[in-house]
């Protein structure tokens, strides 16, 4: 009997360990979820010329990803990212710009014309109009 209860013992206390580890194990996955979302943020911002003027459609991209956006009409954006995300910004007629986010919430870029792609538009016309069908 004494044998008997040893072994009920031993088997109460091996099913303890066993529901501790699983509960250990079970937590330790809950606090990694939670620190993968605390790596990414929010970050908004507003795109301008050098006037001041706001660039609508501007191309946000994070480097090295597919994660992209374009800015409003008033050239303001919004986009989440990881911490040590690149964004990538593209506009026609413009140098593209770069800008490290590092935590940051709000980057605002000036973009900056650029001459040479300028140069190389050719905008062509096909066709003839009556003055009086304009």
């Amino acid at each position: 009997m004494l044998k008997t209860q040893l072994l009920t013992t031993k088997k109460q206390n091996n099913m303890k360990r066993i529901s501790t580890g699983r509960i250990v194990t079970l937590l330790l996955f809950c606090l990694m979820q939670t620190m993968l979302f605390a790596q990414e943020h929010e970050v908004t911002g507003k795109v301008t010329d050098k006037d001041g003027n706001p660039l609508p459609g501007v191309s946000i991209a994070v480097k090295g990803t597919t994660q992209g956006t374009i800015t409003d009409v008033d050239g303001n954006y919004t986009i989440t990212v990881a911490d040590d995300a690149i964004l990538s910004f593209s506009y026609v007629g413009y140098n593209n710009e770069e800008e490290p986010t590092q935590g940051k919430t709000q980057i605002d870029v000036v973009m900056v014309e650029d001459i040479m792609q300028l140069d190389e538009i050719v905008v062509t016309g096909y066709g003839v109009s009556k003055k009086s069908d304009l």
